[in-house]
């Protein structure tokens, strides 16, 4: 999780300079594919193969503690043999050594910090998707609030009219809909252009996109950089 958080926001962060030092000079297509790897990193559960150019080398390994608590061992051990430590592992006749790669049980009533962050985290994921989809649901519904059909050759989805949108949009991951305002209906020109804007939505597959971007905020709610 880790590797994740770390190489997904520094990715962020060089596609943000990048953005702005290369405006008006990167196509939207190499935009949306750089965008990608983002996403990609941050819905790949796995840690990816390590390079010597990996930026996670410059990082203490996990495993630190354990090394260098496995480096005093002699000391530990030189101990018990002299009998010095016997009375701490030892009661009655059975011997209560850990075992070595055993993970250590905290003693009963200790505070769990990993388990309030687990707990957090499921907590805050739980809520994003339940606001994600209740503001989604909201909106369809007063989308389709009074909306009428508008036969419209120009377009390959059906297309609505409805007073209750603020501005015209495309609703829907596979049966679409068009929503355009009772003001694009005063000038044919104008619900041309409208219609051609949401339908080039459709064609780059915005709307999934969106589910993707939702997705992420979802599971990383607690990263400003992936919002």
């Amino acid at each position: 999780m880790r590797a994740i958080l770390i190489t997904s926001s520094i990715l962020i962060l060089v596609l943000i300079v990048l953005r702005y030092l290369l405006r008006g000079r990167i196509s939207p297509q190499l935009q949306y594919a750089l965008w990608l790897l983002v996403a990609l990193r941050l819905l790949t559960p796995i840690s990816l193969p390590g390079t010597a150019l990996s930026v996670l080398n410059f990082l203490p390994p996990e495993g630190t503690e354990r090394t260098v608590s496995q480096q005093r061992a002699p000391a530990s051990v030189s101990a018990f043999e002299s009998g010095t430590m016997d009375d701490m592992f030892f009661q009655g006749d059975q011997a209560s050594l850990p075992e070595e790669g055993t993970p250590t049980i905290p003693p009963k009533g200790a505070f769990d910090l990993g388990g309030v962050l687990r707990l957090t985290w499921a907590l805050g994921a739980a809520a994003m998707a339940v606001w994600f989809f209740t503001v989604n649901l909201c909106f369809f519904i007063r989308a389709r609030k009074d909306a009428r059909r508008l036969e419209a050759e120009e377009s390959p989805v059906p297309v609505y009219v409805s007073a209750s949108v603020p501005s015209p949009c495309l609703l829907g991951l596979v049966n679409q809909r068009i929503y355009v305002t009772p003001v694009c209906l005063e000038d044919p020109a104008r619900l041309r252009h409208v219609l051609s804007h949401e339908l080039t939505h459709r064609c780059q597959g915005d709307p999934w996109w969106s589910l993707v971007r939702a997705v992420c905020l979802c599971i990383y709610w607690f990263n400003p950089l992936v919002w």
